[in-house]
C-alpha cells in the first residue's frame, strides 16, 4: 500500500537531499518513488509516494548528493530498481560518485535517468565500468541532452561490447554525436553478446555516412535492435538504400524506426519502401513525419501496405504534404486484403479524399484502429462522406483525432467523437 508523506520544501523548487537519503534508508526493506513538482514554491508542500522507482527530476539537486544517494544504492537491503535524476546539475563529478556504488553487489538498479544534468564525456568511462561489471543490473541508461561527444559514446560501446552488459535501452538524444561515433555503436551492435534492442539518437548531426555505419551493425546477425530513432539527424534519400538493405536481411529484428524531421522526400521513402516489401522485413511502425514528401511516394507505400508479408500496423505521415491524390493511391493499399495497417496519420487533405477513405474503413478486412486527420481542412462535406465509412458494420475504427475548427466554424459532425465498440461511433448523423 503506498504510503505518502509531505514534507516541507527548504528552498524554492527544491527538495534537500539529505531528507530525500534519510527516507530512502527509512524505507528501503520496502519499495521507493518518489515524486515531487518542478514549480513547487517556497513554503509548499510536496507528496511523496513511496512505491518501486524514484523520480527526482528537476529537484535543485547537485553533485553533493550523489555520494548521500550512492549510500543508498550499496545498501544490504536496497531494492532500488529505478532512479530519475534528469535535469539536475549533478555534473560529472556526480556521476563518478554514483557510479562507485553502481558497480557494488547490492545495488538492484536497472533503470538510471540521467538526462539534461550538464554530463559530458568525462563521466563517460566511469558508467562503461558499470556496464562491464558482473554484477550490474543495467538495463536501461537515460543520457539525453548532454554533451557526450563522439569520445563519450566511444567510452559507452566499451562498456556495450563486455560480455557482463545487460543494457537493452540507451538514449542518447541530442548529445553532440556525429557520424564519428557510429562506427563504434555498430561494433557494439554487431557482438554475439549484445543485448541492446533500443537505441535512440534524436538530434544529433548524424548525416548519411553515420547511418550507413550504423547499417553495418543492423546486418550483423547478433543484432538484436528492435527500436531505432533517427529523427533530426540531418539524413537525406542518400542514406534510404543503407536502412533499406537493413530492413531485408534474413536476420533483421528492426520492428520500430522512426526517421522523421529528415529531407527523405519522395525518392527516399521509395527506396525504404523496397525493403519493406522484402519478406524478411520484420517492421511493424514507420515514423516518417515531415520528411517533405508529396503524393510522388504514395503508390509504393500502397504496395507496401499490399504485401502479403507486410507487417506494419502503424504509419505516421503527418507534416507531410500528401494532398487528396496521395490518399486515393494509399486506400488502394488499405482496401488490400493483405493490409494489416492499424494507425494512420496524414495530412495536406481536404474533403476530396474523404470518400475514398470512407471506403478504406468500411472494408470487410479493414484493421484500421486509429486514423489522425488533424491539420486537415475536410469541411462538413468530408466529414459527411467520411462518416459514411465509420456507420458501416465493418469499420473498425476506434479512434479517431479530427480537425476541430476550421473556417471560423466547427465541423458538425466531429461530435462523433468518441467512437464507439467495432465501429459504431456514437451522434453519427444520419
Amino acid at each position: 500500500e503506498e504510503i505518502r508523506i509531505h514534507l516541507q520544501i527548504l528552498t524554492d523548487g527544491t527538495l534537500d537531499f539529505r531528507i530525500v537519503t534519510f527516507l530512502f534508508a527509512l524505507c528501503s526493506h520496502v519499495d521507493i518513488r518518489v515524486v515531487t513538482s518542478p514549480h513547487t514554491h517556497t513554503n509548499s508542500q510536496s507528496p511523496l509516494i513511496i512505491s518501486p522507482f524514484s523520480r527526482l527530476q528537476q529537484c535543485g539537486f547537485t553533485s553533493g548528493c550523489c555520494e548521500f544517494l550512492s549510500s543508498v544504492l550499496s545498501a544490504d537491503h536496497s531494492r532500488l530498481i529505478q532512479l530519475e535524476l534528469g535535469m539536475n546539475k549533478l555534473l560529472d563529478s556526480g556521476v563518478h560518485l554514483l557510479c562507485e556504488r553502481l558497480k557494488h553487489p547490492n545495488c538492484k538498479l536497472e533503470k538510471l535517468g540521467l538526462q539534461s544534468c550538464g554530463l559530458t564525456s568525462e563521466c563517460c568511462e566511469a558508467l562503461s565500468l558499470v556496464l562491464s561489471t558482473e554484477h550490474s543490473h543495467l538495463t536501461e541508461l537515460w543520457l539525453s541532452s548532454n554533451n557526450l561527444e563522439d569520445s563519450g559514446v566511444h567510452w559507452l560501446c566499451e562498456g556495450l561490447r563486455n560480455p557482463n552488459c545487460k543494457l537493452k535501452k540507451l538514449k542518447l538524444w541530442s548529445s553532440g554525436l556525429t557520424s564519428r561515433c557510429c562506427d563504434t555503436l555498430a561494433l557494439a551492435l554487431s557482438v554475439e553478446h549484445s543485448r541492446l534492442n533500443e537505441l535512440r539518437l534524436g538530434k544529433n548531426n548524424l548525416d548519411n555516412m553515420g547511418v550507413f555505419l550504423l547499417c553495418e551493425g543492423l546486418k550483423s546477425s547478433h543484432c538484436k535492435l528492435q527500436t531505432l530513432r533517427l529523427v533530426s539527424c540531418g539524413l537525406t534519400s542518400g542514406c534510404c538504400a543503407a536502412l533499406s538493405s537493413g530492413l531485408s536481411v534474413e536476420h533483421s529484428s528492426l520492428t520500430e524506426l522512426e526517421v522523421g524531421d529528415n529531407k527523405l522526400e519522395d525518392l527516399g521513402v521509395s527506396l525504404l519502401c523496397q525493403g519493406l516489401k522484402n519478406p524478411n522485413c520484420k517492421l511493424k511502425k514507420l515514423w516518417i513525419r515531415a520528411c517533405g514528401l508529396t503524393s510522388g511516394c504514395c503508390e509504393a507505400l500502397s504496395l507496401v501496405l499490399s504485401s502479403k508479408h507486410s507487417s506494419l500496423v502503424e504509419v505516421d505521415l503527418s507534416n507531410n504534404n500528401l494532398e487528396d491524390s496521395g490518399v486515393h493511391q494509399l486506400c488502394e493499399g488499405l482496401r488490400n486484403p493483405n493490409c494489416k495497417l492499424e494507425t494512420l496519420w496524414s495530412c495536406g487533405l481536404t474533403s476530396g479524399c474523404c470518400e475514398v477513405l470512407s471506403l478504406a474503413l468500411s472494408a470487410e478486412h479493414s484493421r484500421l484502429t486509429e486514423l489522425d486527420l488533424r491539420k486537415n481542412i475536410l469541411k462538413d462535406l468530408g466529414v459527411q462522406s467520411l462518416c459514411k465509412g465509420l456507420r458501416s458494420p465493418n469499420c473498425k475504427l476506434e479512434k479517431l483525432s479530427h480537425p476541430g475548427l476550421h473556417g471560423g466554424h466547427q465541423n458538425k459532425a466531429w461530435k462523433l467523437i468518441p467512437v464507439g465498440a467495432r465501429g459504431h461511433p456514437q451522434g453519427v448523423p444520419g
